[in-house]
């Protein structure tokens, strides 16, 4: 050890090697290194850490997540020490890396504090854009957590963004989820609002699938309230629209299908007990929100 602490060239893949050092033997090693030298060597490290995530990037499929499951402490670690060191590039890429394996592993405090993290990271970076996503990943999560109020002031901050950026797409996704998740907690008037704004912002926007998808909300809404008559009126004008639409915006439909079955599988493993099986249909759903951002009811 002494022979490592005296080396000029400790290599950052050294470093990342999993050595359990005694806390005396750690204090001597940073002091004897320097800090500027540990500062370099725990950068690399976090580094590799954050590489090592990247390659399964965009691949979220079981075995994946069980490679991440098996560096989770290391990945913590590395993000920890991100944040502690403001390197805000480390905690952005690192939110965008990690949060689907830690949301979907049931790690819902690191994701939540990741995300926490990365709204920060966005703000000091300029990156309003990305701000704004975060946002809308941790309104997500807390919806899920039961924090309403908490995910209804990160929609309602992430809209305002998406104004300041003009960000159409964006201001019709948090639209309906704002208004989803009203319906969801029996605020119906409220729900209706929303879905109503979003409807009429698609219009002027002249966007069909928007305004589809919106009326078909709206029916869906009128439907549980006993309103047969309307969600009958309100689901054959969706029909019509989607109709005239060509084959690329037919995949709304079949994406309603696809989230339909997803989800009705979802409720019997949830009855059954059969974890393995939910969180594989979760990732499914996952995986088709993703496919399906002009289409947010469908997410």
């Amino acid at each position: 050890m002494i022979e490592l602490c005296d080396s000029d060239e400790i290599e950052n893949r050294v470093i990342v090697k999993r050595y359990r050092l005694h806390p005396l033997m750690r204090q001597y090693v940073t002091i004897k290194a320097g800090d500027m030298a540990m500062l370099s060597h725990r950068r690399g490290a976090a580094g590799l850490f954050l590489e090592y995530s990247e390659q399964f990037e965009g691949h979220y499929v079981w075995e994946n997540y069980d490679a991440l499951e098996s560096e989770h402490g290391n990945l913590i670690a590395a993000v920890d020490w991100a944040y502690t060191a403001r390197e805000w590039d480390l905690v952005k890429r690192f939110a965008m890396v990690i949060e689907p394996y830690l949301e979907t592993r049931g790690y819902w405090k690191d994701a939540d504090l990741l995300l926490e993290r990365a709204i920060e990271a966005n703000k000091e970076l300029g990156d309003k854009s990305e701000m704004a996503t975060s946002m809308h990943m941790l309104g997500i999560l807390t919806e899920k957590a039961g924090d309403v109020d908490k995910a209804k002031e990160l929609y309602r901050e992430r809209l305002k963004i998406q104004r300041k950026l003009n960000d159409e797409e964006g201001i019709s996704h948090t639209l309906f989820h704002l208004g989803d998740l009203e319906q969801k907690i029996g605020n119906f008037d409220e729900a209706r609002k929303l879905y109503r704004r979003r409807l009429k912002f698609e219009q002027e926007l002249g966007n069909k699938d928007g305004v589809a998808d919106s009326l078909g909300c709206l029916g869906l809404l009128a439907s549980e309230v006993g309103d047969v008559g309307e969600a009958r009126r309100l689901g054959k004008e969706s029909r019509a629209i989607i109709k005239e639409l060509d084959e690329e915006d037919q995949v709304v439909c079949d994406n309603y299908k696809a989230k339909n079955f997803y989800q009705e599988g979802l409720k019997l493993s949830k009855e059954l007990k059969d974890k393995e099986r939910e969180n594989e249909l979760k990732w499914h759903l996952k995986v088709l929100a993703q496919k399906s951002r002009k289409n947010p009811s469908v997410s």
